[in-house]
Order: C-alpha cells, then structure tokens, then sequence
C-alpha cells in the first residue's frame, strides 16, 4: 500500500502490485478476505460480470490483479476496528477505483460492505 488519507472514521490506502510480493502474504490473505466480506451478491448485483461470483482467496485474487493493472485501487478500512486484535480484513469496509483513460477522462466508483450500507460513510471520503 502506497498512499494513506484519513478521516474521523476511515483511513483509505492505495494498494500497489507489491501487495502479492512473498514477504506480504498475510496482508494479502487479509486484504483476500477482506474483499470477499465486501464482494457479496448484494453488493455486486448491478456491476459488470468480473464483479459477479467471486467466492473464493484465488478469485479474489484473480480480481485484484484485474483490477490494480486496469486503475488506481484504494482499499477503505474502518477506524473503528483498528484495534491491536482485529486483522486487517475485519476492517475492510470498500474499495475505491479510479481509471482514466487516453482521452484524459477519469472514471471513479466504490464498493461499500453491505453492513457499512446507510452509515453515511460515503461522504466520509
């Protein structure tokens, strides 16, 4: 993860390709299942099919990897269950992806938990 910003109740880090370095892998078995907390039929239903289905660690995988070469990908955390004993993918609240393209359009959307639904915390950002 490379950038960091925070607000009272989020802290929203840019995540790198470093991610899936060997010396990593338990940030990326959380960040894995992180993702699948947040990638569930809910929350995906209305999103293109490379969103849909995502089950397991190795689709997870599968899609950020999609994802980190197509755009800028920040995963959201919850201030709140920062604590010395949660993981990190108990604090997975989102992710957010930003992509421009070569007409130098920029495109930005979010996923949210559906138990972070009507909380307010998309205009923590």
């Amino acid at each position: 993860m490379l950038e960091r910003y925070s607000t009272p109740r989020l802290t929203v880090s840019e995540m790198s390709s470093d991610v899936f370095e060997p010396q990593q892998s338990g940030v990326l078995t959380e960040l894995l299942d992180g993702a699948l907390s947040v990638l569930t039929p809910e929350v995906v239903e209305h999103l293109p099919p490379y969103f849909q289905g995502i089950h397991t660690r190795d689709q997870a995988r599968s899609w950020l990897t999609c994802l980190l070469a197509d755009s800028r990908l920040l995963v959201v955390l919850d201030v709140n269950d920062a604590l010395p004993d949660n993981n990190v993918s108990e604090q997975v609240m989102g992710f957010v992806f930003l992509h421009s393209d070569e007409q130098r359009s920029a495109h930005m959307g979010y996923l949210l938990k559906q138990s972070a639904w009507g909380r307010g915390l998309g205009r923590s950002y």
